[in-house]
């Protein structure tokens, strides 16, 4: 459904040359003006004021270009919207990660110094622990999917996108 406002004053001859495609027959123009009643019971088709707003029907008969989508430019602003909050999302994912791993760069950095070693080397238990802690930062290594997250990520972002553009393109 879209939406007119009407500047002047009109009445049914000057609605038609408004709203209506310039190659429709007598019939085709009084069943598209009764499609416009029907939708705006609360107006005199036959005298309407100036600045009053009337619910245009979706049908062949009517110019698209004379009026707009009673939704706005609201589904463009969805779109940008979570444009933006979907690349802000791979955005952290990317830098989350990337502190992870830096993170356990700096673990494994500490553990492999020579004062801690010469440490650890010398206690048993110690060196069991140290054993153990690099052997779960390989692990948690190998476990971070970063990068299938990202992908999942960016698939999901352009699947949405794309619906809404479709909803878009549907809706008018």
């Amino acid at each position: 459904m879209r939406v007119v406002k009407i500047e002047e004053k009109a009445e049914s001859k000057s609605l038609s040359a408004l709203l209506l495609k310039a190659n429709l027959s007598t019939t085709q123009s009084e069943r598209a003006l009764a499609a416009l009643h029907a939708l705006n019971p609360h107006v005199d088709i036959t005298k309407v004021p100036a600045g009053t707003i009337l619910l245009v029907p979706d049908t062949p008969s009517f110019k698209v270009s004379a009026s707009d989508p009673v939704l706005g430019n609201a589904l463009g602003e969805f779109q940008q919207i979570v444009r933006a909050t979907l690349d802000q999302a791979g955005t952290d994912l990317k830098a989350s990660s990337a502190a992870r791993a830096a993170e356990r760069d700096d673990i494994v950095a500490v553990l492999k110094g020579a004062g801690l070693r010469r440490i650890i080397e010398s206690d048993g238990a110690l060196k069991q622990q140290a054993a153990g802690a690099t052997k779960a930062l390989q692990e948690q290594e190998q476990a971070d999917q970063a990068d299938q997250a990202e992908e999942i990520l960016a698939r999901a972002s352009a699947a949405a996108l794309a619906k809404i553009a479709e909803l878009r393109k549907s809706l008018g």
